[in-house]
């Protein structure tokens, strides 16, 4: 009976060591998996490090690219400012250019009528200076005419004075005598 109880023992000393070696192998396994968990850990903490420091970095950008789009949206809002003043200044200049081109057109016709009359007088001017010219030589014709005409019949007006003297003169002869 004794063999029986040592081969029993000898059974369970296997289980025992079986189990033992099982549980060796459990014990290294979990000692591993709480290794890996530990660098596992270890690597999220440190991305995690890494992350936050990014974060801070990607904050400050963004808080820098906020000011910016700020800035640049208050530029944005005085340049439309600026751009409404200019189209208004420009309306206003395009306004007073057409009133200036108005005014121009209206001017160079009147320019144009008063010099249409300005030919006109001048030719009426060399007309009336031209028939004045002729009216002068009929005139100094005419007056030398006359005068030709005046001085014969003083001529004519002398000679019977003349003759009219000659012939008182006579008569007083006559008479005397």
């Amino acid at each position: 009976m004794a063999l029986p109880s040592s081969r029993i023992s000898i059974g369970e000393g296997n289980r025992s060591g079986n189990a033992l070696q099982l549980d060796g192998h459990r014990m290294s396994r979990m000692e591993r998996d709480i290794t890996m968990k530990r660098h596992l850990i270890e690597d999220l903490k440190f991305r995690q490090k890494v992350n936050l420091e990014s974060n801070e970095s990607i904050n400050e950008m963004l808080e820098n690219l906020e000011k910016k789009v700020q800035t640049l949206t208050e530029e944005c809002s005085n340049k439309k400012v600026s751009i409404n003043s200019l189209k208004q200044r420009l309306s206003v200049a395009v306004k007073e250019k057409s009133q200036y081109e108005q005014m121009y057109q209206r001017t160079k016709e009147e320019l144009e009528k008063k010099d249409l009359k300005l030919t006109f007088l001048i030719s009426k001017i060399n007309e009336t200076e031209s028939a004045m010219a002729e009216i002068e030589t009929a005139a100094s014709k005419h007056l030398q005419g006359l005068a030709m005409q005046s001085e014969q019949a003083l001529e004519g007006a002398q000679k019977k004075l003349l003759l009219a003297n000659e012939k008182v003169e006579e008569f007083t002869i006559f008479v005397k005598v």
